[in-house]
């Protein structure tokens, strides 16, 4: 998996695996990283509640602190995505910011 990270984009299962890797280690607490195909939501939002809780780290590319994983780029690849709010569970209200 190492060697193919600098060679092509990781699979689902092997980002998976490298997340488990990176933020849990061999003694996870009990704790498991919801897989991406089987429930996207949950591995997002664990993934992004991990992140947060690391220190940046030096990106030699962008020259500055950054997290282990982008999310957004995560997503952006992977066409990953939190589940939108349903229209009914606005109760007709429309998002602030936005004119009629």
């Amino acid at each position: 998996m190492m060697d193919a990270m600098d060679e092509r984009s990781l699979t689902l299962d092997e980002i998976h695996r490298l997340s488990t890797m990176l933020f849990l280690g061999e003694d996870s607490c009990g704790f498991d990283l919801p897989h991406p195909q089987m429930d996207q939501n949950g591995f997002l939002t664990s993934l992004t509640k991990l992140v947060k809780e690391e220190h940046t780290q030096w990106n030699p590319v962008k020259k500055k602190m950054l997290p282990w994983i982008d999310l957004r780029k995560l997503e952006s690849m992977y066409k990953l995505g939190m589940i939108k709010e349903p229209s009914w569970a606005t109760n007709g209200r429309r998002n602030q910011g936005t004119r009629p």
